[in-house]
């Protein structure tokens, strides 16, 4: 129907037409400078016609269809159809308008207007805009008014849902087209119906201006004004003076031709024609765009400089400048696989060379396609060096002439891969497998052969010159070498390198080298040292090929894997600490680029000309752009929670959310809206609650956790665009989860008392138990002790009253006359024996009184004992005690342990030194006792034999007590005894308390 309408229209129109005078027949452009992505339904697209564009405020690109409307954020589709609202999918959708607020205006055919706003769609159903009516279309003032034609030619504006018109535009447009509104970039409505288009001033239409035969369609410029498209040509409107029609271009196919028109930020204009696919107008002539070749219903640039066309009946497309340009047998080249490029200058895989020309097709050098050429390098001069696998090396100069020479006696010598022309104009090639030699600047062939410094058992595989004349080497063994003053310095793993063979060497402004390697990625040599940073570059591969520098502060970079740009000053901060990793662009099909490997082992392999294009040799062609035009994506994706499901069912998103403690999962389902390389979107989370840290999750656009504690919760997500650049400000979802009643802090609080409370009772029970064992314990201590002080007074004042009663009557039957003499002997002795029972009766009470049981006594009670022991001898006795010991508590065995230790080193002295004096020295050191007895006697060699044992048996009975007993004598210098121990209750370390062999001074057993 809508084919035989325009027939029809165009027949009563022919004579207009007409009128309009000849069409420019000449032929139109084919552009193939774009590169398209098309989605149709394999792809996921809902459906394959496309009425209209739009993208709103989270970046969702939106599709008006014919069976409703479809959301887009680069990877996944979600059709809004009968689901969502069966009225709009019934009213097939002709016009989606965002306004500035971020809600979506929806323009159906046969259902009315729709708003969508929080994902909720909403009928503008009023008197005057009922649900049945045609909405032709939507705009937006200045003010923020939202103005909508009807199907009739009514035009108005919405007042809190309500529609109140203001004029008639069927009073001063008539025809079948659709009435159409627009607004320029001041705020200032347009409107056009059929040939006529004026502007709207308060709802009325001024400044009408009338085309007949035309059909009129407008967009507005982002430089101001409006283009004006009459169908027989295209006009633009002077932003100055809006009647001033100014005719750009004629348009070739009649009035119907022009179905879309619109205008990017960049300035460029594209239309759409019936059945003739996209154009564009450039340099004041249209192009058409290869690839798309059905009438465009729809055309709309993205945020990011995407530009969106949707087609009918042939889905939608993304269009993008094609930055890559790929050389290969397309061209002229005899092969794709590129192994060398210098300028213009092309080396196919064993093809000989071939040139770049202006037009960007190549020609092949005649002379030379027999040779298998594996390396070039530019003269300077218009010619060439052509380095050969069979060890040739070959010069063309400007004129064509040719020279050769060869570095190799030997037929099938080692090839030429590696070629470089210094500041000066020398020439120095490298060899495969070894070589290197050297050709000065004076364009003769003569040449020095360099490879004994080092190079005669390796591969020169990169050569580079830096700002101060020297020349830099890399080798296949992974050793770098600097040439300076034709001496030769050698860096090897000393150095840092990694033995990875050498690849790729770019010198920097800062005196530093950068270097690629085949497997050990890409480091910095800097003052004699390399510093690598193997992932922290952000390049995917560690086969690091191709270094060059663009004049942008970007490095380029070729892999195996295709490639990259990285900011060599991000490079420079990851080298500093300034940064953990740097940021690298990989470019693939995405960006028009074939997926790509770029050569390693050949040099000049990539190159930087003269008019700034960077040319990279690769297994698919020369890889040519300019990189001043590569586009640098610096908009942050927009962040959308686009769903949360607790146990796979869906919830409202909103504050205050509260889950119930039994669930089993959930899900969170979030996006970030960047359409240029949508692939390339990284994102990470952080469940604050339960995640330690930022999770990265790659290109994962869903987090799921498990059941969670109860309490408060916060997810967080951000993403990065395909350039590295996060957005700064997290999509944020508060939420909680609620804990069941025995979960709850009233529930175990009372849990908590009620548990304390039996502790309480179990531990008082058991501190009364404690305290009757304790008690217990006391009150038999109590019995000892009373029965000790019973049994030690029972000893002192009986048996001791009645032993020194018998001592007494000795004495006088000695000194009694009546006494026989030859009993008096007898008598003493027992006198004698009776004195000793006494003293020993004295110690015996001494260890049992448990008032006693104190250091102090003991101290005391040993000197008093050591004064008396030797009173009536002729050793002289010297003390030397602690005036003040503390108070620790002395057990009556160990007491008696001490006495008996003392008595036996005294008893010592008096039976065997031989000593005019001895000294008892008591002092305590701390918590330890320490008791020594010397004397200044004879003294005896502890290497001599003695069958004696009393050393012996005081070394023992000290270790069982727990008394250290050391023991230092020489002859003629007197003996030392030493007793040491820890007052209760220390205790010595275990390894020492039980080494029941002590040494003494002179290495003797005490």
């Amino acid at each position: 129907m809508k084919a035989l309408l325009q027939a029809l229209i165009g027949l009563s129109l022919h004579d207009a037409a007409s009128a309009q005078g000849d069409q420019d027949t000449s032929p139109i452009k084919v552009s193939s400078d774009f590169l398209l992505q098309n989605w149709q339904t394999d792809q996921g697209l809902p459906r394959e016609s496309i009425l209209s564009l739009a993208q709103d405020g989270h970046g969702y690109l939106w599709m008006g269809t014919p069976q409703g409307m479809a959301r887009f954020d680069g990877v996944r589709f979600v059709a809004l159809e009968g689901v969502a609202s069966l009225d709009m999918a019934r009213g097939s959708v002709q016009r989606i308008f965002a306004d500035n607020e971020g809600r979506l205006w929806i323009a159906t055919r046969r259902s009315g207007l729709f708003c969508y706003s929080d994902g909720e769609i909403s009928s503008m159903d009023s008197s005057n805009l009922p649900a049945s009516v045609a909405i032709d279309s939507v705009a937006q003032d200045g003010a923020g008014k939202i103005w909508v034609t009807r199907g009739d030619g009514m035009v108005g504006w919405l007042q809190k849902g309500q529609f109140i018109p203001t004029a008639q535009l069927s009073k001063v447009a008539r025809g079948p087209m659709l009435f159409g509104l627009t607004a320029d970039t001041d705020g200032q409505l347009w409107f056009s119906s059929q040939d006529t288009y004026g502007r709207l001033v308060a709802g009325q239409p001024i400044h009408c201006t009338t085309h007949k035969g035309g059909v009129i369609s407008l967009a507005p410029s982002p430089k101001g004004g409006v283009w004006v498209s009459t169908g027989y040509d295209l006009r633009r409107l002077n932003p100055d003076s809006e009647e001033a029609e100014q005719i750009v271009v004629k348009l070739p196919n009649g009035p119907y031709e022009v179905s879309a028109m619109h205008e990017d930020h960049q300035g460029t204009l594209w239309l759409g024609l019936e059945n003739q696919g996209l154009f564009l107008l450039r340099n004041g002539s249209l192009e058409k765009v290869k690839g798309v070749s059905h009438t465009v219903n729809a055309i709309w640039d993205d945020i990011e400089g995407n530009l969106w066309v949707g087609t009918d009946g042939a889905g939608l497309y993304k269009v993008r400048p094609r930055e890559f340009k790929i050389i290969n047998q397309a061209d002229g080249l005899p092969s794709d696989a590129v192994v060398s490029v210098c300028e213009d200058w092309v080396v196919p895989r064993g093809q000989g060379v071939a040139r770049i020309l202006n037009s960007g097709g190549v020609e092949m050098i005649g002379r030379l396609g027999h040779n298998s050429v594996s390396a070039v390098m530019g003269d300077g001069h218009g010619g060439f060096w052509a380095g050969t696998t069979g060890g040739r090396l070959i010069h063309q100069s400007q004129n064509g002439d040719l020279q050769s020479t060869r570095l190799w006696q030997a037929v099938d010598g080692p090839q030429i891969r590696t070629l470089y022309r210094d500041d000066k104009g020398n020439l120095w090639a490298g060899g495969f497998p070894s070589g290197l030699f050297f050709f000065p600047a004076d364009g003769k062939l003569a040449h020095q052969d360099l490879s004994w410094h080092g190079f005669s058992n390796q591969s020169v595989t990169a050569i580079a010159g830096d700002a101060t004349g020297g020349i830099w080497i890399g080798s296949s063994a992974g050793y770098l070498f600097e040439c300076k003053s034709n001496t030769f310095q050698r860096f090897d793993s000393s150095a840092g390198f990694n033995g990875f063979p050498i690849t790729a060497l770019l010198p920097a402004a800062d005196e530093s080298l950068w270097v690629g390697t085949l497997g050990g990625g890409m480091g910095r040599f800097k003052k004699g040292k390399v510093q690598f940073l193997g992932d922290r570059t952000g390049v995917n591969d560690s086969v690091i090929t191709q270094l060059i520098q663009d004049s942008c502060g970007f490095m380029w970079v070729g892999t195996s894997r295709g490639i990259c740009r990285v900011s060599t000053a991000d490079l420079e901060a990851v080298l500093g600490g300034r940064i953990q990793a740097a940021s690298a662009v990989q470019f693939g099909p995405s960006d028009g680029l074939l997926n790509v490997e770029c050569v390693a082992g050949h040099q000049p392999s990539v190159w930087l000309t003269q008019s700034g294009m960077i040319r990279f040799a690769t297994s698919k062609g020369v890889v040519s752009f300019d990189p001043t035009l590569m586009p640098v994506n610096t908009h942050p994706p927009p962040l959308v929670l686009e769903d949360v499901l607790v146990d796979d069912h869906s919830v409202a998103i909103g504050p205050g959310l509260k889950l119930p403690w039994g669930y089993n999962k959930i899900e969170f389902r979030y996006t970030a809206t960047s359409f240029v390389a949508p692939g390339k979107v990284h994102f990470k989370r952080w469940l604050r609650g339960f995640d330690q840290s930022w999770v990265e999750d790659g290109a994962m656009r869903r987090a799921v956790y498990p059941r969670l504690t109860p309490g408060k919760y916060l997810f967080e997500f951000t993403a990065c665009n395909n350039n590295g650049v996060w957005n700064n400000s997290p999509c944020q979802f508060a939420f909680e989860v609620v804990p069941a009643f025995w979960q709850t802090a009233w529930f175990r609080a009372g849990g908590m008392i009620l548990f304390a409370g039996l502790i309480s009772v179990a531990v008082m029970g058991a501190t009364r138990m404690r305290m009757r064992r304790k008690l217990a314990r006391l009150e038999k201590a109590n019995v000892l002790e009373r029965e000790r002080t019973r049994i030690s007074r029972d000893l002192h004042d009986d048996l001791g009253a009645r032993l020194t009663q018998v001592a007494l009557l000795s004495d006088l039957a000695v000194e009694s006359a009546a006494t026989p003499p030859g009993l008096k002997p007898q008598i003493q002795e027992v006198s004698t024996l009776v004195r000793l029972a006494v003293q020993s009766l004295d110690e015996t009470v001494w260890m049992l009184n448990p008032q006693k049981d104190t250091l102090a006594h003991v101290i005391d009670y040993v000197a008093h004992y050591a004064e008396h022991f030797f009173q009536p001898t002729p050793i002289h006795c010297r003390l030397e005690i602690c005036r003040q010991p503390p108070a620790y508590a002395m057990p009556g065995k160990l007491r008696r342990d001490i006495l008996l230790l003392v008595k036996e080193a005294l008893n010592n002295v008096l039976k065997h030194s031989q000593a005019r004096e001895v000294w008892l020295r008591i002092a305590m050191r701390g918590p330890m006792l320490r008791i020594t007895v010397k004397d200044d006697g004879r003294g005896f060699n502890p290497a001599t034999p003695t069958l004696r044992h009393g050393l012996e048996n005081m070394r023992l009975r000290g270790w069982a007590a727990g008394i250290r007993v050391m023991v230092r004598s020489r002859d003629g210098q007197g003996t030392q005894v030493t007793f040491q121990m820890l007052m209760p209750p220390f205790k010595w370390p275990a390894k020492k308390v039980s080494n029941p062999n002590p040494k003494s001074e002179t290495g003797r057993i005490a």
